[in-house]
Parts: C-alpha cells; sequence; structure tokens
C-alpha cells in the first residue's frame, strides 16, 4: 500500500511539472537587438492583446532612394541612414501550434502584418552615395521562430509601397522580403 501510495505521489507531481502553465503559451513583451536587410537596431515589441504585438524598432544602415520605377536600398559606412519603424502583428496560428506540440516561446508563429517605416535620408555630398528621406509602407506575413533561448529568427513577404518624402511623393510599389535575427536583452513580461 505505502508503494502505491509513493507512486501515486511520485506520477502527480511529475505529471504536474510537466504540464506548461496557460501563462507560457502568452504573447509576450520583448526588446531585442535586430540584425537584417535594413541594419542593425534596437526595438521594441509589446503584447497589446492576446493575439497582438507591436514592434517599435529604431536604427542605423542602409537608405533608400526612391524612383518612379524602382526603389534601391544603399548601405555606405561613413554615410548611413537612420530609421524608424512600427509594426503591429497579428499571431493567427499559436493555439495550433501550441496543439501540435511546436514551441510557442518568444512569441513565436506565423503573423500578419503592416509595417510602416520612416528612412532618414545620410546627407551625403556626393551624389552617388545620397540617400533621401522615405516612408515605407507594407503589408505582409511572417514567421517569428526561436533560436534557443535568447535568439530569433523572423521572415516576411508581402507587397509595399515607397515614398519619397523630398521630391513630391514619388510613389512606387515593390515587393517586400525580409530577414532578420534578433537578440533578446530581457526575459520579457507577459
Amino acid at each position: 500500500m505505502k508503494n502505491l501510495i509513493l507512486i501515486l505521489l511520485l506520477g502527480g507531481s511529475l505529471r504536474a511539472y510537466a504540464q506548461t502553465p496557460v501563462a507560457d503559451t502568452a504573447l509576450r513583451n520583448l526588446t531585442k537587438i535586430d540584425l537584417g536587410f535594413q541594419g542593425v537596431g534596437l526595438s521594441y515589441e509589446p503584447r497589446v492583446g492576446s493575439k497582438t504585438t507591436i514592434d517599435f524598432a529604431a536604427g542605423i544602415g542602409a537608405g533608400t532612394v526612391v524612383s518612379e520605377d524602382r526603389i534601391e536600398q544603399k548601405f555606405y559606412v561613413l554615410a548611413p541612414s537612420f530609421y524608424f519603424g512600427i509594426n503591429p502583428k497579428f499571431y493567427y496560428n499559436r493555439q495550433k501550434r501550441i496543439r501540435k506540440g511546436k514551441s510557442v516561446i518568444n512569441n513565436a508563429g506565423n503573423y500578419i502584418g503592416a509595417r510602416m517605416m520612416f528612412v532618414a535620408g545620410n546627407g551625403s555630398s556626393d551624389s552617388d552615395k545620397r540617400t533621401r528621406n522615405s516612408l515605407l509602407f507594407n503589408i505582409h506575413w511572417g514567421i517569428q521562430r526561436p533560436i534557443g533561448q535568447r535568439w530569433l529568427f523572423n521572415a516576411h513577404a508581402g507587397l509595399g509601397s515607397a515614398v519619397d518624402v523630398g521630391d513630391g511623393f514619388t510613389n512606387v510599389l515593390y515587393p517586400v522580403i525580409g530577414v532578420k535575427f534578433a537578440y533578446l536583452l530581457g526575459l520579457g513580461k507577459r
């Protein structure tokens, strides 16, 4: 009888330990150092709902040149551009990931996003290296996945519109492809 009670207690405690609390599956507030196509930056991604976050980012990197038929990114080490962006994300598959036993730590999941970014011109005196003030808007589908406990991989694809603010608002549509890696600075609050 003592062995049966011991087995039940031990089994019950292991079962309780193995269960993932509901709070562990909630979206988190994340503070990150980003490295991607745009450059190097710092971002803060607070949770604003049960399925929604907003990624606020600022950094330094490539500048933008918008012409009537294309958008071009230019990076010059001695004349970088600054960027500021906001990207609301709606995560739509986290419960499905949980049911399949896939990770949802650090906001892992698929999402629909709407990114808005201001890229400052670099003010270079060399006209070949000059970039201009630009506004970039895009709608995209993306994924965010953890790499270990402190790293994230993020990729997205969609359709965007770029506006050159300085020349009477030249506008061009373009395909959007983005990839970035991020290092998490804090554990993040729920």
